[in-house]
């Protein structure tokens, strides 16, 4: 593989982030990749393992509010992605110092230092939230890039995400328009899918908080889902079109939260989503084609190319695992014919179900697999579906009508220890 410059990715130990990471190495680009902490494995190791790090791979420890770390991690560099932002959609008790300084003089140290750098461009990622809520646009227009989140309205009702994210957007065009500095901005909905680091996002929390019946609609932070890879995939294609300027909305379509939850629920009736009958988006026009602006950017190549329908048959489980032991009990997984008859339309509904059932029939040859397989999903909580465009989070892993798994040799206490971490979280 030819190999491409040298550009900078903040955040990259992050959901969106990792991906980007990721698909930058197979693109043949060297990555100076920055994490918060060099010595905390979750952040490090998922990175480090990733095909092309230890050839194209180096790590910064970065502190937004610290210019020299941000300067460091971006010099010698030919451009930069930058993602690194807090998220925090729940009660914030410090608005100043947990998202608005880190958003704000966090992205002002990136530009400086990226503009110091002579960086031929900037990717930065925004959000829906700089979009939403926008509670005075007009209800017969649909939200696009010209839309941008109330200030005001935000401030009254203590809702400091979108906040941060719309001043910290404003803040890097001023500053591109002030110095020349050639930024871009893609603005991605609630981004779901294969999960690269082993925690849980806030987006991936939504989803969570949706399978144990919650009943918030988001009616200030949602405007459609997409899937992480699309988005990785539209960082890296506003780097690299020469056209490419301004906003770029990234979702799979604009949607409401009620629609997401009444798919859900008719997928997975096995758990007890809440069906809303009131409208969870007031003013906000369903919108198929939200994110044309970013997709016509890939003309003919289409690059930018959406992952299928929601409801697409799951084909296979995706596990990221280091160890060859590891890969070997996925191969076990997959080459077992039960998994050819996930595209049944009498059993793609209950996932959870069809993975247990799968396991049990797993000859005795494929059991200590089996148990690989358990001991990493121990490790990580969540299984990324490769096909849908969210990750999943199964409550319960190996249980099935009573069946006692154990009879199957699968380890009897990896199963009880799943099911004591799931009654905690």
């Amino acid at each position: 593989m030819d190999s491409k410059e040298t550009v900078c990715v903040t955040g990259a130990s992050g959901f969106i982030g990792s991906w980007v990471v990721r698909l930058l190495l197979e693109g043949g680009y060297s990555v100076h990749a920055t994490v918060q902490d060099l010595g905390n494995e979750k952040e490090t190791k998922h990175l480090e393992s990733m095909e092309g790090a230890k050839e194209r791979l180096q790590l910064f420890q970065l502190d937004l509010l610290d210019y020299d770390s941000v300067d460091a991690a971006i010099s010698g560099c030919a451009g930069v992605f930058h993602l690194a932002s807090p998220c925090i959609v729940d009660e914030v008790k410090d608005p100043q110092a947990q998202l608005l300084d880190p958003a704000i003089k966090g992205t002002m140290n990136v530009l400086q230092a990226a503009h110091k750098a002579k960086v031929k461009r900037v990717v930065l990622t925004s959000s829906i939230s700089a979009i939403t809520p926008s509670p005075n646009w007009p209800a017969d227009v649909p939200k696009d890039e010209n839309c941008w989140a109330d200030l005001d309205y935000c401030e009254k009702n203590g809702i400091w995400y979108p906040a941060s994210k719309t001043l910290a957007e404003k803040a890097a065009w001023d500053f591109s328009k002030e110095t020349g500095l050639d930024v871009v901005v893609i603005n991605p909905g609630t981004v779901t899918g294969p999960i690269l680091p082993p925690a849980i996002n806030a987006s991936m929390a939504m989803f969570l908080q949706l399978l144990q019946g919650c009943t918030d609609g988001y009616a200030n932070f949602y405007m459609g889902c997409v899937h992480v890879k699309d988005v990785a995939k539209g960082h890296i294609l506003l780097y690299e079109t020469p056209s490419a300027s301004g906003r770029h909305l990234c979702v799979k379509a604009t949607t409401h939260w009620s629609d997401f939850a009444d798919m859900v629920a008719k997928l997975y009736p096995e758990y007890k989503v809440h069906r809303f009958t009131e409208v969870t988006q007031p003013g906000l026009l369903r919108v198929e084609n939200a994110s044309k602006k970013l997709i016509d950017l890939g003309g003919e190549t289409k690059e930018m190319v959406f992952y299928g329908p929601v409801t697409q048959t799951l084909l296979k489980s995706v596990f990221q695992l280091d160890s060859i032991q590891g890969r070997r009990a996925i191969e076990a997984i997959i080459e077992t014919d039960y998994l050819q008859s996930l595209g049944h339309p009498q059993v793609n509904a209950k996932i959870t179900s069809l993975f247990v059932t799968h396991l049990l029939l797993i000859g005795e040859d494929k059991v200590e697999a089996v148990n690989i397989a358990c001991r990493f999903i121990l490790s990580r909580y969540l299984v990324g579906l490769e096909e849908v465009v969210w990750g999943f989070y199964f409550p319960s892993y190996f249980m099935l009508d009573g069946v006692d798994v154990s009879s199957k040799g699968v380890d009897k206490e990896l199963v009880q220890e799943l099911q004591r971490r799931n009654n905690v979280l």
